[in-house]
């Protein structure tokens, strides 16, 4: 055996290992009993008083509705999946109207602050926050991209009463051939050795997120 090969073998089997390490995710959530868990539908941040993190606002790449929309979906189904309790960012969206309808609210409200009023809002003792920070499709087929899909993603968890992050997730992936990166092993079989699309690498960070937040 090679001194290459044994190489390989060597990367492959600390992939496997960091896989293993990281799936469990972070410890459930300790929730009081009777506590409410409060989501918001995706933003796609563009002004400072959404922005809790990420990128300057005019730094953000803006995406189309319909995209927000999916991952709106999305990120409720997974939740759904998990037999997590929550509020639907349905009824959050009426509150985030009224909250960024406040005078000059835009001008003077931190973004912690906007989203905690949002929260109180509901009322609801948890919001999630997810924020599609950029988003960038793959040019190519499954079987040969010229570029691959790009996403970054963060999720917020808040403490409304106590006014503070309680966690937070930021999944940040530009998809890479096997060859560029051995400890992406599990990812290419999962993905089927196929280039995905951006709304499918979007699916993978919502499911990781969710583990890493201990929902």
């Amino acid at each position: 055996m090679t001194h290459s090969v044994r190489l390989r073998i060597v990367l492959l089997l600390l992939g496997a290992s960091l896989t293993a390490a990281c799936a469990a995710g972070a410890p459930a959530l300790e929730r009081p009993e009777g506590s409410t868990l409060a989501v918001a539908g995706f933003t796609n941040p563009q002004n400072t008083w959404e922005l809790l993190a990420g990128c300057l606002p005019e730094q953000c790449v803006l995406v189309e509705e319909r995209v927000l929309n999916k991952l709106d979906l999305a990120f409720e189904e997974v939740l759904r999946d998990e037999d997590v309790n929550f509020i639907s960012q349905s009824r959050v969206s009426g509150c985030r109207e009224v909250v960024s309808r406040e005078p000059q609210a835009q001008q003077r409200m931190a973004a912690l602050r906007y989203w905690l009023q949002v929260g109180k809002c509901i009322p609801a003792d948890y919001l999630l926050v997810p924020q599609l920070v950029f988003y960038h499709e793959r040019r190519g087929g499954d079987w040969g991209a010229e570029e691959p899909a790009s996403v970054i993603m963060d999720f917020f968890l808040l403490d409304v009463g106590n006014g503070t992050i309680l966690r937070r997730y930021r999944f940040e992936e530009t998809q890479q051939p096997l060859s560029e990166n051995l400890l992406d092993v599990d990812k290419f079989v999962n993905r089927g050795g196929k280039w995905i699309s951006a709304e499918e690498l979007t699916q993978e960070g919502i499911e990781q997120a969710i583990k890493e937040l201990g929902l």
